[in-house]
């Protein structure tokens, strides 16, 4: 189980980038951060994001597309 006080939002945009923002109640006041690029991973445009949190420390991410 992810931490309760952490939330983290996936997509991939119209370029292909797959993009992750964050929101974390001790952390910029409780401020929405983001987007950031994840690396060079790309999918199609579109494509549905998944992501599983093995622990609290931890995303894997997954789309297919």
């Amino acid at each position: 189980m992810r931490d309760p006080n952490k939330l983290d939002i996936f997509l991939v945009s119209t370029d292909g980038g797959i993009y992750t923002a964050a929101w974390d109640a001790n952390v910029a006041n409780g401020q929405w951060q983001g987007w950031w690029r994840i690396l060079d991973l790309a999918a199609k445009p579109g494509s549905p994001v998944t992501v599983v949190s093995r622990n609290p420390q931890q995303l894997d991410i997954f789309v297919a597309g």
